[in-house]
């Protein structure tokens, strides 16, 4: 009877210990994301921008203050040391984008968008439920070169903050499914992820003529208007060496004075092949790798419908004045 307590008692306090050390791992929320500024601000460099683009969090109050408090957290990380996008500055842009910056932004599109902020560092990052705890997750990648500078995971006690900020406060969680990856569209266009379809239309109607396709399917000035160089020059060239010319031969003999032959022009004619052959690469080249990029904040206000007013005045005979508005937007 002894041994079988003295086992219990035993099993009991190995029990305890697992549990205590389990929770140990885990962390509170203001904790994950002082920690998580510190460890991503170490890959910032000197005298740049960030911003922290987008939480991927239920509901869309835990987004918000997650995006705050790493904010404020980046500030305080700071030091002078580089500049921090303010959270008017990102709801201006999600407005105008149409992006939601509690939902998932797939990498792509936020590297776009940061060139578009102008930042030189972006922030994402995820808070899931994994039954009792909570994993956070963020990183921190460079615009440019798309590289990732530093990822911090944490595992988040699931407690009355949390709760508070879920709006689970003595409810039963109920796991929402993840909104849709989003693409932000921009004013006046979105980032052109063309599909094969567009792709093949560019390049069937460029080969029937050249840089019909670059421009109309694609937008594409430069790539349509080199084909239209490349190709009218090259066949110009073509047919002046098919046409050839006449050459005179020199006779032989006292009676034999000399005659013409034809001969094709044969730098003209490799010339032009070479130019037509260039075309048909080029067009097949750019119709598969073209990417259009994003304009600028006053060429995209340009472009925008929404930014163009016009107002009809009536008068006795019929239409007396038509004015026509535009909203700058910088």
């Amino acid at each position: 009877m002894k041994k079988t307590l003295f086992v219990m008692g035993l099993l009991s306090c190995m029990m305890a210990i697992g549990v205590k050390t389990a929770y140990a791992q885990q962390v509170r929320l203001d904790d994950a994301i002082r920690s998580a500024s510190a460890a991503l601000s170490a890959g910032v460099d000197m005298d740049s921008r960030i911003a922290v683009l987008a939480m991927q969090a239920d509901p869309v109050r835990m987004s918000d203050f997650l995006i705050n408090e790493m904010i404020a957290a980046f500030v305080g990380m700071g030091m002078g040391r580089f500049t921090v996008v303010n959270r008017a500055q990102l709801d201006l842009l999600a407005g105008e984008l149409h992006f939601n910056l509690s939902g998932y932004v797939d990498d792509a599109t936020a590297q776009s968008i940061g060139r578009f902020m102008g930042v030189q560092s972006i922030v994402t990052g995820t808070f899931e439920s994994l039954g009792g705890f909570f994993r956070f997750r963020v990183q921190i990648v460079e615009v440019e070169t798309a590289a990732i500078r530093g990822v911090y995971t944490a595992d988040v006690q699931n407690d009355a903050v949390i709760a508070y900020l879920r709006g689970t406060m003595g409810v039963a969680y109920t796991p929402v499914p993840a909104p849709p990856v989003q693409i932000a569209n921009f004013p006046g266009q979105t980032f052109n992820h063309f599909t094969a379809g567009q792709r093949w239309g560019t390049w069937a109607l460029n080969w029937l003529v050249p840089g019909l396709g670059s421009f109309v399917v694609m937008g594409d000035r430069f790539g349509g208007g080199f084909q239209i160089v490349c190709m009218g020059l090259g066949t110009v060239l073509y047919f002046v060496g098919i046409v050839g010319r006449e050459v005179y031969q020199p006779g032989s003999g006292s009676f034999w004075t000399g005659y013409y032959v034809w001969e094709p022009n044969m730098p003209a004619l490799v010339a032009g092949t070479l130019l037509i052959l260039t075309s048909f690469t080029y067009n097949i080249v750019r119709s598969i790798t073209f990417m259009r990029n994003a304009p600028t904040p006053r060429m995209a206000s340009v472009f925008d419908p929404d930014a163009w007013n016009i107002a009809i005045k009536p008068g006795r005979s019929g239409i007396e004045q038509v004015s026509l508005s535009h909203t700058l937007r910088f």
